[in-house]
């Protein structure tokens, strides 16, 4: 079992999880302890790292970056996905159903009684077919389908053998309009039935209708009939049934309509607030800002009508209720791509900055999540005209990417960090210990302190001891010297040794785990801004040795 509580986290704690969790040794070696000669520095190393402000931040927070200007200075960036639709959501293609039926006309029947046996005698007829999405609203010029089945069923009373032409001549693939043909034979009297499959992948469909109209095309059927010796009657039918089913596409052309696009309301994590408890540290971050950047490669005129940022943490309360955003936000234009395959982006302006004190003010209040609700309409001016048709893939989308930026710039204080890392003290030498030291050394480059403890315990987690009784914590870490600028200018070395007695090593025999208590701030109790580069630097070592009533390796 492990314990990781992070009761408020920054920079100063993140590095003592880090430090004691992959350096800390898991045991201590008392038959080389004897022989070591105590140094200023360490005897038995348990400890001996060094760290950047990247190696600390990251570790605990995965989901952040670090981004560095020229300068070495530091800024912490989120970068999240607020929605995004593509272009199958938009347009959903359903099965559409095609009946046509013809029944023999009396010129029909004169023709075909009058036709010698074993000739032919044809017949025309054709179905202006009108074409359903699952949104009303889409009106379509032209269609390129990605997947299609179409799946034919005959049934005919017909006392004629004959063949059955189907085309579509505004349904064409490689530009060649589509045909089928279904041989059906001659009816005895009862129903005969014929089924064909064609797979309708990559054919391009004109649903103009010649240019007059959108959602239709034409279906023309020719019957070749050849004549057997039984006489036909006006009781005999055709009945062609169609089943545009399994669709999907690459592209449509025309009109999309007036549709709401949103997202369901969801949240972004600030994961460097995971963990935050109410009253469990403060921070101030100075110059916090946020950016959207908006991804259309829809050739649809798009207008953003809504975006809502509500800061949330459970027991949390807020400054304000949501992000105070800009004016430009309310019926903000996106820009549209103009040729299928490109896309278009757009910049809002961004929310923060020095001056925006309500933002600053949100983010110090450290909300664990940011829930989002992002509103906005297609064809926000109406009918698109004709020379610049709605156009869309089954890859266009519509995206909304947010930039949280949280400059290493400000202070903070009161934090508190506590972790537990598994360790092994052993028996079967502590007896000959009359005492132990355990000593800490920090050569310090960033500006921050931080004050810990060690309790030493069992497997129950009972304390057995304490790394310095009597106290909470004891100072460790001294911040690094500032200018006036909250730029570091030099680095801070401090040692702290704890001696444990004979009857405080006996305590260790039983010990399985440390918890590591640690509390810290940035200079001066977080009073002064200061400012994180990437070239700062912390070494921190620490090491024990014991000293024996008798030698252990004799």
């Amino acid at each position: 079992m492990t314990l990781k509580t992070i009761k408020a986290g920054m920079l100063p704690l993140a590095i003592v999880a880090l430090a004691l969790n992959s350096c800390v040794k898991k045991n201590i070696d008392f038959e080389n302890m004897a022989d070591q000669q105590w140094t200023p520095e360490l005897a038995i190393p348990l400890v001996n790292s060094n760290f950047t402000i990247k190696d600390i931040l990251l570790e605990t927070d995965k989901a952040g970056q670090i981004s560095v200007d020229n300068t070495g200075f530091c800024t912490l960036v989120y970068k999240g996905n607020l929605f995004s639709v593509k272009g199958t959501d938009l347009i959903p293609l359903t099965t559409n159903n095609v009946n046509t039926n013809y029944n023999l006309t009396a010129g029909d029947v004169v023709g075909i009684n009058a036709t010698p046996a074993g000739s032919t005698y044809t017949m025309n007829f054709s179905n202006l077919v009108t074409y359903a999405t699952g949104n009303a609203s889409v009106q379509i010029d032209e269609l390129t389908l990605k997947t299609g089945d179409l799946n034919i069923a005959v049934n005919s009373t017909f006392k004629q053998s004959s063949v059955i032409t189907i085309s579509i001549p505004n349904a064409k693939k490689a530009g060649v309009p589509f045909v089928q043909t279904i041989t059906v034979p001659a009816s005895a009297g009862g129903n005969i039935n014929v089924n064909q499959y064609v797979d309708l992948t990559g054919y391009v469909f004109d649903m103009t209708n010649g240019g007059t109209t959108t959602n239709k095309f034409m279906v023309n059927y020719k019957v070749v009939a050849t004549k057997t010796a039984a006489l036909s009657t006006v009781a005999e039918s055709f009945q062609v049934s169609q089943s545009f089913s399994n669709q999907s596409f690459l592209t449509i052309k025309g009109d999309v309509g007036q549709q709401a696009i949103s997202a369901n309301v969801d949240t972004v994590t600030i994961s460097i607030f995971k963990n935050v408890v109410p009253g469990g540290g403060d921070f101030r971050i100075n110059y916090a800002t946020i950016d959207f950047t908006v991804e259309n490669s829809y050739g649809i005129p798009i207008r953003l009508n809504n975006i809502q940022l509500f800061p949330y943490g459970p027991g949390q309360t807020f400054p304000f209720s949501s992000v105070p955003l800009p004016a430009a936000y309310t019926n903000l234009d996106i820009n549209t791509p103009l040729v299928i395959g490109a896309s278009a982006y757009t910049y809002p302006p961004q929310i923060g900055g020095p001056t925006a004190t309500q933002l600053n003010a949100i983010i110090n209040a450290k909300p664990k999540n940011f829930i989002y609700n992002v509103g906005s309409q297609t064809n926000p001016g109406g009918t698109p005209s004709a020379s610049q048709r709605n156009f869309i893939t089954d890859q266009s989308q519509f995206k909304v990417d947010m930039e949280l930026r949280m400059p290493l710039d400000g202070g903070a204080w009161d934090f508190i960090f506590r972790d537990t890392i598994p360790f092994d003290f052993g028996e079967q030498t502590s007896d000959n210990i009359n005492s132990m030291l355990f000593r800490v050394y920090a050569n310090n480059g960033f500006p921050f302190d931080v004050a810990m403890n060690l309790d030493f315990v069992d497997t129950n987690y009972m304390v057995m001891q304490t790394l310095a009784p009597g106290t909470l914590y004891a100072d460790v870490i001294k911040s690094a010297p500032i200018d006036g600028n909250g730029i570091v200018t030099g680095k801070t070395e401090k040692t702290n040794d704890f001696l444990l007695s004979k009857a405080q090593v006996e305590n260790l025999k039983t010990v399985k785990h440390i918890i590591v208590r640690a509390k810290g701030a940035t200079t001066n109790n977080g009073a002064p801004d200061i400012k994180i580069y990437d070239h700062y630097n912390l070494n921190i070592r620490m090491g024990v040795k014991g000293e024996f009533n008798v030698p252990l390796n004799k």
